[in-house]
């Protein structure tokens, strides 16, 4: 393999044989069942086919071959299945592989594939994607998502530039994964503008989360009261953004002192109960997707019983001071701001 060039500036196939075991091991701590060690030994070998005179003659039996040659000589059943699969998925009609050492592997092999042609700057642009990056991409998002994985993806990407010899992975490659995360939530029906509100861009630290929330947003803008609520804070945004143009001065956290009706001490105790701050746990998640559930009504109320720009300017800053409350607490949640309907 150190024969056979992997692609220029990536070094030989020997190399990535090199590289992949230290990633499928690194792995397999975050998936349940792995064998680290059957794991790592299946990467070690997983490109040795590549040099075989079957795969030289029929190209489409990698990995296919290597499975049979593993077997032939006699190495264990984990081992084999792994090496057979690592090249899967390869599309969306393709299946997953069928072992937790399969996964590891295949895993293993997209991340170096990614990170090393963004490291040379190989980027798919417009239609052109030579080297299938965007498919390599999905192929890692399916893994996570139907495997129900969960770990830090960009702590393995800096994993896998250190073994190609860069300092660190390239700026754009999350941002990358990110936009293909959009693509496969779109294709499993979720709206555009749910899928836009609920990602953060770039941000790969819990692909699962990023899932969940996408999902969980869905189902409570999918209700009456998901609807009455965006009514509520599309309207508290048009208020802030008119008044926001007429002063330059910050406005001050709400003081409950000068609330004058129990709708504006309701929507205070609805807003503080949306938990403060990124949220990084399904739990959590779920507990903030209730409380904001739980603001429709509040909001609502407010403005059909308050009058917002009160003649007295403490009792007018206070309220917006409130609805700006609303709007940051929200936006923390998911940019609201993109949801269309």
């Amino acid at each position: 393999l150190d024969q056979v060039t992997f692609y220029e500036g990536l070094g030989s196939v020997g190399d990535k044989a090199r590289r992949l075991p230290e990633l499928a091991r690194a792995l397999s701590a975050f998936i349940p069942g792995c064998d680290a060690d059957k794991a790592a030994e299946a990467a070690r070998l997983a490109k040795a086919d590549l040099v075989s005179g079957m795969v030289g003659e029929f190209p489409e039996l990698q990995g296919i071959m290597g499975g049979h040659y593993a077997k032939h000589h006699g190495l264990d059943e984990k081992i084999a299945r792994a090496i057979s699969d690592h090249y899967r998925p390869q599309g969306p009609a393709d299946r997953l592989p069928g072992t937790a050492e399969g996964m590891a592997v295949a895993l293993a092999d997209k991340i170096d594939t990614l990170v090393g042609f963004f490291g040379i700057g190989e980027k798919p642009t417009g239609s052109r994607d030579p080297f299938a990056l965007r498919r390599a991409a999905l192929a890692i998002l399916r893994i996570l998502d139907e495997g129900q994985l969960r770990f830090d993806l960009g702590a393995l990407f800096s994993r896998a530039a250190k073994l190609h010899g860069f300092a660190q992975p390239d700026a754009e490659l999350p941002g990358f994964v990110t936009d293909r995360l959009a693509v496969r939530l779109r294709e499993t029906g979720l709206a555009h503008d749910r899928v836009a509100a609920a990602l953060r861009p770039g941000d790969i630290d819990d692909i699962g989360l990023q899932i969940a929330r996408a999902g969980a947003l869905d189902r409570v803008l999918d209700s009456q009261q998901g609807a009455a609520l965006m009514a509520g804070f599309r309207r508290a945004g048009n208020i802030l953004a008119a008044e926001l143009k007429k002063q330059a001065q910050t406005l001050p956290e709400p003081d409950a002192a000068l609330f004058e009706t129990e709708a504006e001490k309701s929507l205070l105790a609805a807003v503080l109960a949306l938990p403060d701050g990124i949220i990084n746990d399904t739990d959590g998640l779920a507990r903030q997707m209730d409380a904001l559930a739980g603001l429709e009504a509040p909001i609502n109320q407010f403005f059909e019983a308050v009058i917002v720009n009160d003649e007295r300017l403490e009792v007018r800053q206070n309220r917006l001071g409130l609805l700006q409350m609303i709007n940051q607490r929200m936006m923390q949640i998911a940019d609201f701001s993109k949801v269309e309907r």
